[in-house]
């Protein structure tokens, strides 16, 4: 989580978590280059991962291509931690009024939210289909009640997190 300052203070896990978030990532880089020579070495029992809307808007992958990519990746970090709890953070919908998405409104803006509760559902199902997975829904922090992402809660580019979001 590239933004979040304190994950250890803020969960009250010091010296209990490592925080592997690089701003900007897609699967191919979390496979190719943050996993195995930082996540992988410290043999961890749980990896929280959140990963989707790079590679799903900014990176262009259809929605198909990106749930067999997460999927893959899910099992191929199982693979090599079978003792690991695995968990999914839903992928949180970028703000109304995020600059760096176009459609703000309209049928863009509804395909991009399609897409991202595609993704969450699937991947909500996926983990329910495995003791270790584990699905955690971030729209119960960071969405209103019509499920549009709160915009107090987020950087100017629509997408990252503020700091003070993280707890």
């Amino acid at each position: 989580f590239h933004n979040w300052a304190d994950p250890e203070g803020d969960t009250g896990m010091a010296d209990d978590i490592s925080n592997f978030g690089v701003g900007g990532y897609c699967i191919p880089d979390l496979k190719n280059l943050t996993v195995p020579r930082h996540v992988f070495p410290t043999a961890p029992r749980a990896m929280l991962v959140h990963v989707g809307i790079n590679d799903m808007f900014q990176g262009g992958v259809p929605l198909a291509t990106y749930l067999a990519d997460i999927k893959a990746f899910f099992a191929w970090l199982h693979e090599v931690q079978p003792d690991a709890k695995i968990c999914f953070l839903s992928i949180v919908r970028p703000t109304d009024i995020a600059p760096t998405v176009s459609g703000i409104v309209g049928p863009e803006a509804d395909a991009r939210r399609d897409a991202i509760d595609a993704a969450n559902a699937a991947m909500r199902e996926f983990c329910a289909e495995r003791a270790w997975a584990a699905y955690l829904d971030a729209e119960v922090a960071y969405c209103d009640e019509k499920g549009r992402s709160r915009v107090e809660l987020f950087h100017g580019d629509g997408i990252h997190l503020l700091p003070e979001a993280y707890p």
